[in-house]
């Protein structure tokens, strides 16, 4: 063993010799190029449109197995003394849908809410609240998913077809479902079938939550009549890849109410 580490040592050191003779110089180490961190643009804050920009250049990079370079350390000791969010996301609870990876967003950047279905009740329309009009997030996103369990499963309970897990009785899923359902009737309603109607449904589920948001939470529709806030409804495929459906601003905040 000792014999032949001296052999790989000598190997080494005729290699690095021969180097310098032939050019002159000891071999060069190749050169470490200085980390370039992202740096969240300042106007994401106070720009809606920049806002959603910037959340379909960061889902963008998430298709392409991309990701910009934070400086995560710099960016905890900065964020210890507050929060500056630049957009609220109501989202669903499925875990393969998680907004921070989908939008490539980092530490304090997206202020989320993620309930089953992407459904809103008295709490969830209070932390939007507080993100809009105490913390300043110009945007919200109503973000559904491909493949919506909860959606799907209320379409299926409304035609009479859904199988549950044997022993299981619903306690305080029977509120989800109530919830979606008015989507679940209006989709049912057009004569859809099959996966058509389920993904239907989950776009219809998708604006009658925007709906709710701007109809009962004040703050935020006065937002919104001010040019301040705008609500977009989104969904995003199993491939990633997110598409907008529907935005709300200060010129069609009545349709939505």
């Amino acid at each position: 063993m000792k014999r032949t580490r001296k052999a790989a040592l000598l190997v080494g050191l005729m290699l690095m010799v021969s180097v310098t003779m032939l050019t002159g110089c000891p071999a060069a180490r190749p050169a470490v190029r200085p980390v370039e961190y992202y740096t969240r643009p300042a106007e994401l804050t106070q720009n809606p449109d920049a806002a959603w920009q910037e959340l379909v250049a960061g889902n963008a990079r998430f298709i392409a197995g991309e990701k910009a370079v934070r400086d995560w350390a710099a960016l905890r000791d900065a964020h210890a003394a507050g929060q500056w969010p630049f957009v609220s996301i109501i989202s669903c609870s499925d875990s393969r849908f998680a907004p921070e990876v989908i939008f490539d967003q980092g530490i304090g950047d997206v202020f989320i809410v993620r309930t089953a279905g992407n459904l809103v009740d008295e709490i969830a329309l209070g932390s939007l609240e507080f993100s809009v009009n105490v913390l300043g997030a110009p945007l919200i996103v109503v973000l559904g998913h491909e493949g919506c369990g909860a959606v799907f499963s209320t379409v299926d309970a409304k035609k009479g077809v859904l199988e549950l897990p044997p022993g299981f009785v619903p306690d305080q899923l029977k509120y989800v479902v109530t919830e979606i359902t008015p989507a679940a009737v209006e989709a049912i309603a057009t004569g859809k079938t099959e996966i058509e109607l389920k993904e239907y449904a989950t776009t219809v589920n998708v604006r009658k939550v925007a709906e709710e948001i701007i109809r009962d939470a004040s703050g935020i529709t006065d937002a919104i009549r001010g040019g301040e806030v705008i609500v977009i409804g989104a969904k995003v495929k199993f491939d990633g890849t997110v598409s907008e459906l529907f935005r709300v601003d200060a010129t069609n905040v009545d349709d939505y109410i």
